[in-house]
């Protein structure tokens, strides 16, 4: 099965990773890992590297970004997002607030930039504005 075809079929699912206290060990939130169906496409790692090979890292972030608000995640979440998500044409603020609305999920929920790629500061502060 190809990517698209994954992101097609609603088979992108969430993972929840604990994220704890350092001090007492309590879990103080979650976040949300990709992962595709068992096979060549399960890891996140995998899904991101035929994304961004296909040209379809917008497709899996939104995928992705849905899925896990979808499961009803545990307490705060912390959902990556690949910077370039932003810069995509088909991209159009409010689209993840829109997505938590119609899912009926608190909008208190906290969004990271993805490690994985860095980005200039100017590049940021113009996605935001």
């Amino acid at each position: 099965m190809s990517l698209k075809q994954v992101i097609e079929a609603r088979r992108i699912r969430a993972v929840y990773q604990p994220i704890r206290h350092l001090l007492n060990g309590s879990t103080v939130a979650h976040e949300a890992l990709a992962c595709g169906p068992e096979g060549p496409l399960h890891s996140p790692a995998a899904l991101f590297k035929e994304a961004n090979e296909q040209g379809l890292v917008f497709s899996l972030e939104l995928a992705r970004r849905t899925a896990a608000l979808t499961e009803k995640p545990p307490s705060v979440l912390f959902l990556n997002a690949d910077p370039r998500t932003l810069l995509d044409p088909a991209f159009k603020s409010g689209m993840t607030a829109q997505v938590l609305t119609s899912l009926g999920v608190s909008p208190y929920h906290i969004f990271a930039l993805s490690p994985r790629r860095v980005f200039s500061l100017n590049c940021v502060i113009h996605c935001f504005q």
